[in-house]
């Protein structure tokens, strides 16, 4: 057994993945790609009831899945797993502190403020355009394309025209399927105090994350609208440390 083999191994057990979906992920390794039917044929496992651990699998972030007629399913290779759960760990890592500092100082320290809807997200965005003292820029880390449909194209890019008449400017990390699917143009644009860089494909997050001065803005523009805000001048270093550091690995688009 490699030593990449064993690493992965001890990331199975990490994730509490029992032994046929192992199996069915290493089927789906040596096979490069396969459809489900391919799957159950060399996995011996029933073709209606292979779909649900391929789900599981896809959910672990383990495998990928092409749509179409029939669908197709991919592995992640081995080291591109290792690096995705490493860069997740060193993540943690740098936010374990500021958690801590908040745990010390109990939730005194804390001011959290809970807005629901679409009325209320738009409520807390307009609200960061006022915070004070005026912040020099806003730091983002978005899907992009899922926060543009909760809020409204036309909606969204008059409160950017807002941002820009304020001075406020933005650096974001979005996700390349937030770029492909956002009907505006949410690219670098010195004009619009904006420069965006493109987060690794292993990365997807499901909010969108505002870092403002000693403020979090956390929107969940999925199902049930909702966001919260966050103060916490300790949460918003490890922050701007997570944020810093994905900045600095990324290219700007």
């Amino acid at each position: 057994m490699t030593n990449n083999s064993q690493k992965i191994d001890s990331l199975f057990d990490v994730l509490e993945i029992k032994k046929p979906l192992i199996g069915l992920y290493y089927e789906l390794l040596r096979l490069g790609s396969a459809t489900a039917q391919e799957l159950a044929e060399v996995s011996e496992i029933k073709r209606t009831s292979i779909y649900e651990p391929l789900a599981e699998l896809e959910e672990k972030g383990l495998v990928k899945v092409i749509l179409g007629r029939p669908s197709l399913y991919t592995a992640i290779e081995p080291k591109e797993l290792l690096v995705k759960y490493k860069l997740k760990l060193d993540l943690l890592k740098t936010l374990i502190p500021g958690l801590e500092n908040l745990q010390q100082r109990g939730s005194k320290s804390v001011v959290f403020d809970l807005y629901q809807g679409r009325a209320g997200m738009r409520k807390l965005s307009n609200l960061i355009l006022e915070i004070k003292p005026k912040p020099k820029e806003i730091l983002v880390i978005s899907s992009v394309d899922s926060t543009e449909q909760a809020l409204g194209s036309e909606w969204l890019s008059a409160w950017v025209k807002r941002r820009v008449k304020r001075g406020i400017a933005t650096r974001g990390l979005v996700t390349g399927r937030g770029l492909k699917g956002a009907r505006i143009d949410v690219k670098t644009n010195p004009s619009l105090l904006r420069q965006i860089h493109m987060l690794p494909s292993i990365i997807e997050p499901q909010a969108e994350i505002n870092i403002i001065t000693n403020y979090v803005a956390v929107f969940f523009p999925v199902k049930e609208y909702r966001a919260f805000l966050i103060k916490s001048e300790e949460f918003v270093q490890s922050l701007k440390t997570v944020f810093e550091f994905l900045w600095s690995i990324t290219k700007r688009v």
